[in-house]
């Protein structure tokens, strides 16, 4: 009797911490302006306190190092001259990371008493990276036929969950999946293309990376493409006949169709875009406003106290001042750089970029021991980085869960399992 009753706690926890990862990046479902996922930890916290009743420290420093700096970049804030809006920022952006560490500590015991919820998290992952792709190829499907935003139909127009659920440039919708901004899509897409053996995901990542119109997810993707090859080249894997046959239909058949239809174009003229942001060469504010971020550091450091300079301005203040700079965003309560680099290299100062990217290289060396694709997504996650932020609270929750399966060895891309 007793062991049924055990088995009743784990399958609830098993459920919601399902539900967690599995809506963790769909971001256009809010709750009174918070997000699912933050609803879905807390209500996980509550449970295993009825439940699982404890929690199980993580054996590895990287991750104490990581969360430890949210609260000296926090610290480091308040004790700086910022507008209260900023530091308002700075505060909630560390309670939600102190959430998000519970939490993990808390899942690091489950998969303990439970090994089970390891597969748990596995199905989960699958899924949202399914639910994101098909929901974006839907998403640019019905603007293309009829001109239909399903995103603002749907969570905007008829639920009225958030004020934006889209994404455009100029009068062209950027499918974004179930979220506001396509940039979510990238460190998604990239782990898609490496979590499913079968070539027809891979190729739907590489379409929507093509589609969504966000020039890091498809630089993402063609890290992916590039370290895939080199890998099978260098290692001289046998490559599945079938599967290149496949991809050869499928590739022609997409041809034939991108012909007829014209979105050729399109595609064409989105690929010399993103070349052009890329070497510096386009005239876009955007991109303009990308590159200054890594040349204005040392001005930024000028205008920093140490404090500042070595633990940061807070999560989520970066843009301060780069805003005090250059005037950018100054209309804004508090906004942070859109560059991973720069955003965590003046938010949580030198001391917290370290700590961060020690973390990430520590996934890097542990999962190839595992498996090496845990590697070469890790390294495709950081490069992305580089162009765009998207070390949101979510991401970084499912990074350290990904440290955890690989500290219980556990391959996530075994499909025996």
């Amino acid at each position: 009797m007793n062991k049924i009753f055990i088995n009743k706690r784990i399958n609830i926890s098993n459920i919601i911490l399902f539900l967690l990862v599995l809506t963790s990046s769909m971001i256009v479902i809010e709750i009174e302006g918070k997000g699912l996922f933050l609803f879905l930890s807390v209500v996980y916290v509550l449970t295993a306190i009825f439940y699982l009743k404890r929690f199980k420290m993580i054996n590895d420093k990287s991750v104490y190092f990581m969360f430890l700096i949210y609260s000296l970049s926090m610290i480091s804030c308040f004790c700086s001259k910022l507008p209260y809006s900023y530091k308002y920022a700075a505060f909630r952006a560390t309670i939600i990371m102190f959430l998000v560490f519970i939490v993990i500590h808390i899942v690091n015991y489950h998969f303990f008493v439970e090994p089970k919820a390891m597969n748990t998290v596995k199905k989960a992952l699958k899924m949202m990276c399914v639910i994101q792709i098909i929901w974006s190829l839907c998403s640019f499907a019905a603007f293309k036929l009829w001109g239909i935003d399903i995103n603002q139909v749907i969570f905007v127009d008829i639920l009225n969950l958030v004020e934006s659920a889209s994404q455009y440039k100029g009068e062209v919708l950027q499918p974004s999946g179930l979220s506001w901004h396509s940039s979510t899509l990238a460190p998604i897409l990239a782990l898609s293309y490496f979590l499913f053996n079968r070539i027809e995901m891979k190729l739907l990542s590489i379409i929507v990376a093509v589609i969504c119109g966000n020039a890091t997810a498809l630089i993402g993707i063609v890290l992916c493409i590039f370290i895939d090859v080199i890998y099978t080249i260098t290692k001289k894997r046998e490559i599945n006949k079938k599967l290149v046959q496949a991809l050869i239909c499928i590739g022609g058949v997409s041809i034939i169709i991108l012909l007829f239809s014209g979105y050729y174009k399109d595609i064409y003229d989105k690929i010399i875009y993103i070349l052009h942001r890329m070497s510096g060469n386009s005239n876009d504010s955007s991109a303009y406003a990308h590159i200054r971020y890594y040349w204005s550091y040392p001005q930024v450091i000028d205008i920093s106290n140490p404090l500042q300079t070595i633990f940061g301005y807070g999560k989520g203040c970066s843009g301060y001042p780069i805003g005090e700079l250059f005037g950018q965003y100054t209309h804004l309560g508090n906004w942070s750089v859109e560059s991973d680099i720069m955003d965590i290299l003046i938010s949580e100062g030198i001391f917290g970029f370290i700590s961060f990217y020690c973390f990430l290289l520590k996934i890097v060396y542990k999962g190839k021991k595992v498996d090496v694709r845990y590697s070469f997504v890790v390294i495709v996650w950081i490069l992305e980085g580089v162009t765009y932020n998207i070390q949101f609270e979510w991401f970084i929750f499912i990074e350290v869960l990904i440290l955890l399966l690989i500290n219980n060895k556990y391959n996530i891309f075994d499909t025996n399992k």
